[in-house]
C-alpha cells in the first residue's frame, strides 16, 4: 500500500512538472526545427545556391516542385508532361510527382525559387514527421519529454537521414503516424462513428497518394500486418469490432476513389503506362542483417571498420537505411520483456519486427554477401504492386514503432529512482550511436546566367530544345534543373525518368537514338564521331521527329567537343550566351546535308 502510494506521487508529482499541452507542442515543435536547421546549417548558409545532401534525384524532385504548379497555372494536366521526353510525353504517376508537397511549396517556389523550396521542403520534412510522430505518441504514454524523444527519433532516424541526401519524397513522411492515429481508432478503440473514421483515413491515403505512392503501397502492408497480429492477439474481440471496421475500411476505399481514383487512372489506364515487369531488381534495395547494428556514413559515430563493412552492403548509400544501433536493440529488447502485458507494447513490437524482417527483402544478406537463404519477403515480391516495393524502405515503420516503444521505455523507467539512471545511461548511448553526421552533406547548385537571366527570352515559349548534356541518368539530369529555374520556358526531347519502351516494359529516359548515342558518347568520353552523311541524316530524322528549334550546350565534362560537334552539324558558330551555347532557329531539314561554302 506505501508503494502504491509513493508510486503514485512521484507520477503525480512528474506530472506537474507538465507545460500545457499546447505550450508543450509548440515547444516540441520549435525544438525539432532547431535541430534539423542545426544538422542542415552548411546548407542554409547560402539557400540558393546548395542543397541538402547531393545531386541526382535531387534535380528531379527540383523541378517536380516546379513542374505541378506550372502545370495548372497552364490548365494541364500535372501527372501527365510533355516538358520531358515529348512524342507521347512522360506518365509522371511512373515516376515521383511529389504533387502535393509541389503544391505545399508553391508560395516558396513563387518567391525565391525552386532551389530554395527543396531545402525548405527537406528541413521540413524531419521536423513535420518527427512532430507528428510526438503527437501519435503523446496519446499512449504520458509524459511529454518521452513523446518527444520518441518523436525525436522518428523524425531524425538513420531511415531519414539516409534518404535525405537526396530523396525528398521518402522523407516526407508526416503520413505513416497519422495513419497509425487513425487506424488504431478504426480497428481498435472504434469510440467515433465508422464514417468519420473512414473519411479520415481516405483522406490521409489520398494525401499519400500525391506524396509517395510506393509509401501508400507500404502503409497497406505493414497495416495488413499490423491487423493480422490483432487478430492472433485479440481473438475473442475481432467479432465485436469487425463490422465496425469493414465499414470504415469501405468509406475509406471510396474516398480515395473520388479524391485519388484519376490519378491511379492516369498510372495504369492513360498514355506512357508501362505493362508488367518490376521498376528496380529485386533483392539488391535490402536490409543487410549487419546493418541493424553497423552504421554507415550518415551516422557521426561510425569508425573505419564500421565503414569498410557497410560499404559491401548491396544497393547504396540513400538506401542503406537499416541502422538501429546496439543501445536501441537492447533498449527495445528491454521493454518488450518488461511491458509485455501492454497490449501496445505486445502489438507494436511484433509488428516492428515483422517490418525489419521484410525489409530484409526475399533472401537473407549478410555483410554484403547473398546467403540464398530464404525470408518471408519473398512472398510479397509476387504479388502485384507489392513486388515494386523496395524492402529496405520498410524500416521507416521499424523506427515509427521503435519511437513508440522508446517512449514507453523512457516513460517506464524515469518514475523510479533505481532505474532513471541506468534508464538515462541507456538513452544517452542510443543517442550517441544514433547521432548524425555532422555537417550534414551539403552541395553547390551552379546553373548558368542563360537560364536564370533574359536570355532564354530568345526562345520562344514551349519551343523544343535539344540540350547538352543530353539528360538521361541522374548523373546527367542538370538539364531538368536548368529547365525548372527558367519558368518550363522550353520543352526538351530527353530526361530522367521511367517510361515505356517499345513493348511498354520499364527504361530510364527516352528511347535511345543516332542522337542521343552521339551526345552520350562526346559527354562520357569526349568521343566525336565523324558526321558523315548517313549520319547527318539520321540526327536530322530525330531532331525532326522532336521538332528540335533550338540547341543548347551547357557546362558538362568534354563541353569544348559537344560545341564543335554542334557548329560542324549546323554549320555555324553558337551565340555564347550566360555560360551557354545556343544555337536558335534550327532548322532540322537542312542539317541532313553539309552546309555550302
Amino acid at each position: 500500500m506505501t508503494t502504491s502510494v509513493a508510486a503514485r506521487a512521484r507520477v503525480d508529482a512528474s506530472r506537474r512538472l507538465e507545460l500545457p499541452r499546447g505550450v508543450a507542442s509548440v515547444g516540441v515543435l520549435a525544438g525539432y526545427a532547431g535541430i534539423v536547421l542545426l544538422l542542415f546549417r552548411q546548407t542554409w548558409a547560402d539557400p540558393a545556391h546548395r542543397i541538402i545532401g547531393g545531386h541526382g534525384d535531387a534535380e528531379q524532385s527540383i523541378w517536380s516542385l516546379t513542374w505541378a504548379p506550372w502545370a495548372l497555372l497552364h490548365g494541364q494536366n500535372p501527372l501527365i508532361t510533355h516538358q520531358i521526353g515529348l512524342a507521347g510525353g512522360v506518365n509522371l504517376m511512373w515516376n515521383t510527382p511529389q504533387t502535393l508537397t509541389a503544391l505545399l511549396a508553391w508560395p516558396v517556389t513563387a518567391g525565391v525559387g525552386p532551389v530554395v523550396a527543396y531545402n525548405v521542403m527537406l528541413t521540413l520534412a524531419p521536423v513535420v514527421s518527427g512532430w507528428c510522430a510526438y503527437l501519435v505518441i503523446r496519446r499512449h504514454v504520458p509524459g511529454q519529454l518521452p513523446a518527444a524523444i520518441g518523436g525525436l527519433l522518428y523524425g531524425v532516424s538513420p531511415y531519414m537521414l539516409a534518404h535525405a541526401v537526396g530523396h525528398l519524397n521518402l522523407t516526407t513522411v508526416w503520413v505513416p503516424p497519422l495513419l497509425l492515429l487513425v487506424l488504431e481508432e478504426v480497428l481498435v478503440r472504434q469510440r467515433r462513428s465508422w464514417m468519420a473514421g473512414g473519411v479520415a483515413l481516405g483522406v490521409l491515403a489520398t494525401c499519400q497518394l500525391f506524396i509517395a505512392e510506393e509509401l501508400l503501397a507500404s502503409e497497406a502492408l505493414v497495416a495488413a500486418v499490423a491487423a493480422a497480429v490483432l487478430v492472433v492477439l485479440f481473438r475473442a474481440e475481432v467479432g465485436s469490432r469487425l463490422g465496425h471496421a469493414l465499414r470504415s475500411l469501405a468509406v475509406a476505399g471510396a474516398v480515395v476513389a473520388v479524391l485519388g481514383g484519376w490519378a491511379i487512372g492516369t498510372q495504369f489506364l492513360g498514355a506512357q503506362r508501362l505493362h508488367g515487369g518490376v521498376v528496380q531488381p529485386p533483392g539488391v534495395y535490402v536490409t543487410d542483417l549487419l546493418n541493424l547494428g553497423v552504421p554507415t556514413n550518415v551516422q557521426g559515430l561510425a569508425p573505419s571498420w564500421a565503414l569498410s563493412v557497410s560499404s559491401a552492403f548491396s544497393g547504396n548509400g540513400a538506401e542503406q537505411n537499416g541502422y538501429l544501433g546496439i543501445p536501441l536493440l537492447a533498449v527495445l529488447a528491454i521493454v518488450t520483456v518488461r511491458r509485455r502485458d501492454r497490449p501496445l507494447v505486445r502489438v507494436t513490437a511484433l509488428t516492428g519486427l515483422a517490418a525489419v524482417v521484410l525489409s530484409l527483402g526475399p533472401s537473407l544478406h549478410v555483410g554484403g554477401r547473398l546467403t540464398h537463404i530464404p525470408l518471408p519477403g519473398a512472398l510479397i515480391g509476387h504479388l502485384p504492386v507489392l513486388d515494386n516495393l523496395l524492402p529496405a524502405r520498410l524500416m521507416l515503420y521499424a523506427f515509427l514503432l521503435a519511437a513508440v516503444l522508446l517512449a514507453v521505455f523512457v516513460d517506464e523507467v524515469r518514475r523510479w529512482p533505481a532505474t532513471a539512471v541506468a534508464g538515462a545511461l541507456m538513452v544517452a548511448a542510443v543517442a550517441v550511436t544514433l547521432f548524425p553526421r555532422l555537417p550534414f552533406p551539403s552541395s553547390p547548385v551552379s546553373a548558368p546566367a542563360f537560364f536564370t537571366g533574359a536570355g532564354v527570352q530568345q526562345i520562344p515559349q514551349d519551343e523544343v530544345a535539344l540540350v547538352a548534356p543530353y539528360v538521361t541518368l541522374p548523373v546527367t539530369d542538370d538539364p531538368m534543373l536548368w529547365q525548372a529555374l527558367s519558368g518550363m520556358r522550353f520543352r526538351m526531347p530527353e530526361g530522367y525518368y521511367q517510361g515505356p519502351d517499345r513493348d511498354g516494359h520499364r527504361i530510364y529516359g527516352p528511347l535511345p537514338t543516332t542522337t542521343s548515342a552521339v551526345m552520350e558518347a562526346i559527354r562520357a568520353r569526349g568521343e566525336m564521331r565523324p558526321l558523315t552523311a548517313e549520319l547527318r541524316r539520321r540526327i536530322a530524322a530525330d531532331l525532326a521527329a522532336w521538332s528540335v528549334r533550338d540547341i543548347l550546350v551547357g557546362p558538362m565534362p568534354h563541353r569544348e567537343e559537344m560545341t564543335a560537334f554542334m557548329t560542324a552539324l549546323t554549320g555555324r558558330p553558337p551565340l555564347e550566351s550566360g555560360g551557354v551555347a545556343v544555337w536558335t532557329h534550327v532548322d532540322p531539314r537542312l542539317l541532313a546535308a553539309p552546309p555550302r561554302g
